[in-house]
């Protein structure tokens, strides 16, 4: 089964307050309900690209290898309150589809692929503005995990290796790698993000297709339960933590159409199986699956940004200045 969907970038970075009045600074905006959600186009990416990551690290958001025509080395810098780009040290790998994560003031990139499926852990040090390949192997090479981070833990859940994967190993920076009780179900091209110390996995696709299915993982006790659906199954989405709700954007589902998604869903957990309401959100200004997110402040409010990604009816790149 070919899970690569799309063709063309779509370099926009936009920005999404959650449920906060006011317009953040910007020269275009995006007119949309504030009740939904208010979208704002912000400053571009500078390297076109999907299958990227972002992570969050000291008010500023590191956005992280992708591809597009070839896998992609480049780390660049975001900060919100200036709204300035700064290219960093690159990753000693190029590789996309990657998960990131930041735990003790380092960045730690693991996994993803440049084709080849990688079990490669690298640190990043930004007072040193270097990458560290780690002794500390992945044990299972794959790409198009989820990952979240509890208890300065990094818990790398599901993938893909030729096939979706139920796989669940932990990395501790101090100790390396364990692995655990495998997921009750096998996933790819999912996203996860974390809400009071439990992990929650979203969407994504398996053997036969795209999903809507959301489980909690509870690393305290090794549990999982499933949660109420994600309205809108898809794959290739992200998931972002804010204010003890997740926002879920964008994906893919070559059921629907059109395929690639611009749907904004927010997730407000709840308790027992089944449990937790969606609400809808405005659709981002542009459909886009590859997608990467990351919660900041931008000097005055939280706000959620929204990185890269693909369309591929017309295989064009989106870029807006």
């Amino acid at each position: 089964m070919n899970k690569r969907y799309f063709l063309g970038l779509a370099v926009v970075v936009a920005v999404i307050a959650s449920l906060v009045g006011g317009l953040a600074p910007s020269q275009r905006v995006h007119a949309t309900p504030k009740e939904g959600g208010c979208w704002y186009y912000k400053e571009d990416i500078p390297t076109a690209r999907f299958g990227l990551t972002a992570v969050e690290l000291d008010g500023e958001i590191y956005v992280a290898g992708g591809r597009s025509s070839g896998w992609y080395d480049v780390v660049e810098k975001y900060d919100p309150v200036t709204g300035t780009w700064t290219t960093v040290a690159p990753l000693n790998t190029a590789r996309a589809w990657m998960v990131a994560k930041a735990v003790g003031g380092k960045i730690y990139a693991i996994g993803g692929s440049n084709p080849a499926k990688l079990d490669t852990v690298e640190e990043y040090d930004p007072g040193a503005n270097t990458w560290t390949t780690l002794a500390a192997k992945m044990p299972t090479p794959r790409d198009d995990a989820a990952a979240g981070v509890v208890g300065g833990k990094i818990y790398v859940m599901g993938g893909w290796s030729g096939t979706a994967l139920n796989v669940l190993e932990v990395f501790d920076p101090a100790s390396g790698w364990t692995s655990l009780p495998p997921m009750p179900y096998a996933v790819a091209m999912t996203s996860a993000a974390v809400v009071n110390d439990k992990i929650y996995v979203i969407g994504g696709l398996n053997d036969t297709g795209a999903l809507s299915t959301v489980y909690e993982y509870d690393p305290a006790f090794g549990t999982w339960v499933q949660k109420a659906d994600l309205p809108v199954a898809r794959s290739q989405l992200a998931a972002v933590a804010q204010d003890g709700k997740i926002y879920v954007f964008g994906g893919y589902n070559s059921s629907l159409v059109p395929s690639i998604r611009a749907d904004v869903h927010a997730y407000t957990p709840g308790p027992g199986v089944g449990g937790g309401s969606w609400e809808s959100m405005n659709d981002m200004p542009t459909q886009r699956a590859g997608v990467a997110a990351a919660a900041a402040n931008d000097g005055s409010k939280d706000m959620v940004y929204v990185f890269g990604g693909g369309r591929s009816w017309d295989g064009a790149t989106v870029d807006y200045a």
